[in-house]
């Protein structure tokens, strides 16, 4: 066999195990959100805006602190192409030591954090919610192997059954009166749920072995991705920052949600892709020419499901939140119409990262991420004197600069020039821009004309919305999307083959049982 065959079943290869990836990772992601959705529509009914305010606040340090617990071993040993037990043993130990020690810096934290944002509940709530810090860290090693072998069919059903528990006990809490700690107590399940099924479907399990120069090997790849996880966490969450030390608890719930529902498809779709992508791309790292081509293709797909969602949303903002959330969140239809413009650039910006760690340059990401997280907390400061709007102009504002000099230096490590990564997006800008103008005008005439309500307004609106914009893409006949829906039926037949597969396995061992 020819090196040059070789080569391509190779690739054939691992592009099938990739796309494999893309569609159970997409159940995953796709089933998750619309669990999250229905159980946070149903919480939103029952508890108060300042609930999730509260909480919002006491995670802002918590999530801060547990970004220690692997100390960035994790992306290590994805990039990291001949891994040994050693290396994994001592990731697993140290996360554990780690774990501990966030729990109990939490814990002597709790009061500074209550006092802070001058609400008492947070001691309790952090020294309970900082708990989860030792129970994460005891599936941390065993999640990262399943990405790196590209086993996302199990990664798939641990968090659609870790989500499923997390609503269905959240619920009960909130109806049985518990208030804000049906939120924390949830949160626990959840981890809880998480990690007791990645030791129960995961292979490998800890050894006690603990090599210093494993570590050494690990952190010195590591330390610059924890360092960049610890500013990327704060650019993340100092508009939650200043929104809670300055607004309070319930300004705060309004901008939880917003920018929670402004940030799903980004999320969601961008996990889908990035969480294959790191992997993938680590075995093609020095291929610029492949490399460049399978990232264009990404930033496409992607662009193309998230832009007519967060375009429609803003349209459609002020009958989505009354009819699914209720009057009580009516304040928040500005802050997430602004949100959404956010989210729009924050789903196909996310999609760097993969490339600086696959060239293993996180060092480089690491100096962006710094200089980001400053130009940032200057907006969200100035924009906090405004509200909760000021805030939500601030991060869209810092959103557009913050994409381009992150994909000018992403652009350089594999030789992809910007004119390329533009026309990426054009299919899903322009779909989308036709969508907004001919659905602004049917509401316009809905209301105007027909005086629809806004149940029946909001329904005809998304029924609307998605037709012009596959009818537009269809007409105009762009690839990309002719593509993508070659894509997503051959992986529904697939999907449709595994399910069929895992019906006659069933009935298989069901006959086998019945004839002893």
């Amino acid at each position: 066999m020819s090196k040059a065959e070789n080569s391509r079943i190779v690739d054939q290869g691992l592009k099938d195990r990739a796309v494999r990836g893309i569609m159970w990772t997409g159940v995953s992601q796709i089933t998750t959100q619309l669990f999250q959705f229905v159980f946070i529509v149903i919480l939103a009914r029952i508890l108060l805006p300042k609930d999730f305010g509260t909480v919002g606040m006491a995670l802002i340090f918590t999530g801060l602190i547990s970004m220690t617990n692997e100390l960035g071993l994790a992306a290590a040993i994805i990039q990291k192409k001949d891994i040994k037990e050693n290396h994994l043993s001592t990731a697993f130990w140290t996360g554990v030591v780690v774990g501990f020690l966030s729990w109990g810096i939490s814990i002597i934290a709790a009061p500074l954090i209550a006092s802070f944002f001058r609400r008492k509940i947070l001691e309790k709530i952090v020294i309970l919610i900082s708990s989860g810090f030792i129970i994460n860290s005891l599936g941390v090693v065993h999640k990262t192997l399943l990405n790196k072998n590209l086993s996302f069919r199990k990664i798939s059903m641990i968090e659609i059954l870790s989500v499923l528990f997390y609503g269905i006990s959240t619920i009960a809490l909130s109806i049985s009166g518990f208030g804000v700690w049906s939120l924390v107590l949830g949160y626990l399940v959840s981890i809880a749920t998480e990690v007791l099924l990645l030791w129960y479907l995961s292979k490998w399990k800890p050894k006690l072995i603990f090599s210093i120069s494993s570590f050494k090997e690990l952190f010195s790849f590591g330390i610059n991705v924890w360092l960049f996880n610890f500013v990327n966490y704060g650019r993340e969450n100092v508009d939650y920052f200043a929104i809670g030390r300055y607004l309070g608890a319930t300004p705060l719930g309004f901008y939880t949600l917003a920018y929670s529902l402004a940030n799903l498809p980004r999320r969601k779709l961008s996990t889908i892709i990035t969480r294959v992508t790191f992997p993938a791309f680590s075995k093609i790292q020095d291929e610029n020419e492949r490399l460049s081509k399978a990232y264009l293709q990404t930033t496409s797909y992607i662009s193309l499901i998230t832009f007519p969602l967060l375009a429609g949303l803003i349209v459609v903002a002020p009958e989505f939140i009354r009819t699914i959330y209720g009057d009580k969140w009516i304040p928040m239809i500005l802050t997430l119409r602004l949100l959404c413009i956010a989210g729009m650039l924050y789903s196909i910006g996310t999609t760097v990262g993969p490339i600086y760690l696959a060239k293993g340059r996180p060092d480089l990401q690491l100096r962006i991420g710094v200089v980001a997280f400053v130009f940032l907390a200057v907006f969200v400061f100035i924009g906090v004197r405004l509200g909760t709007n000021g805030v939500a102009a601030a991060v869209t504002s810092y959103t557009i600069l913050s994409l381009g000099i992150g994909q000018y230096f992403a652009n350089g490590l594999i030789g992809l020039k910007m004119r390329s990564f533009f026309l990426s997006l054009l299919p899903a800008s322009f779909g989308s821009t036709v969508m907004a103008i001919l659905l602004l005008g049917f509401r316009l005439l809905g209301s105007r004309l027909i005086n629809l309500g806004n149940v029946s307004m909001l329904v005809l609106s998304i029924l609307a919305g998605g037709l012009t914009y596959v009818a537009t893409l269809k007409t105009v006949g762009f690839k990309e999307f002719n593509k993508l829906i070659e894509i997503t039926k051959e992986q529904i037949l697939l999907l449709q083959r595994y399910v069929a597969s895992f019906k006659n396995g069933l009935m298989k061992k069901e006959f086998k049982r019945e004839t002893l």
